[in-house]
């Protein structure tokens, strides 16, 4: 059963903190810098796991993500283990509402075009009301003109 229009609203604005959180870890991987992250990094990775997983009804895929970790891991070991988690909480909300970081672009660019709209591939609806009403009745998405 689709997800009401609120539902899709707040699942596409989960998706650019994902991508946030992703990407500020990559800098702490790339850097290898860790101390004092880890623990910030799960906090906010459980964080945005919660908020998905009460907007879908505890979807088991969702809830399960991250797992568990030794309470004696590393900061690094924590910041690889949100960094690999949230980049798959961010691929399974993209996929659920349709919407993909790769659909403008870069992934900023996809981010910027979902706060002005919603894009599916190179279609693109102004708002979830209307991306939703035309996913069901299976009629075309109006063409993204940015």
């Amino acid at each position: 059963m689709p997800e009401s229009a609120n539902t899709l609203r707040a699942l596409i604005r989960l998706i650019h903190p994902t991508h946030t959180l992703k990407s500020d870890l990559e800098t702490s991987i790339h850097a290898e810098e860790f101390e004092g992250i880890g623990e910030i990094a799960l906090r906010n990775f459980t964080q945005l796991q919660s908020a998905a997983a009460s907007l879908l009804a505890d979807d088991p895929y969702v809830t399960g993500l991250g797992g568990a970790l030794p309470e004696n891991s590393s900061d690094k070991e924590k910041v690889w283990h949100s960094y690999l988690a949230v980049g798959q909480l961010a691929a399974y909300l993209e996929s659920h509402v349709g919407v993909s970081a790769s659909a403008g672009g870069s992934g900023k660019e996809a981010i910027y075009n979902i706060q002005k709209g919603l894009t599916v591939g190179s279609l693109h609806a102004q708002n979830p009301e209307e991306l939703l009403r035309q996913l069901q009745t299976g009629s075309e998405v109006a063409a993204n003109d940015d």
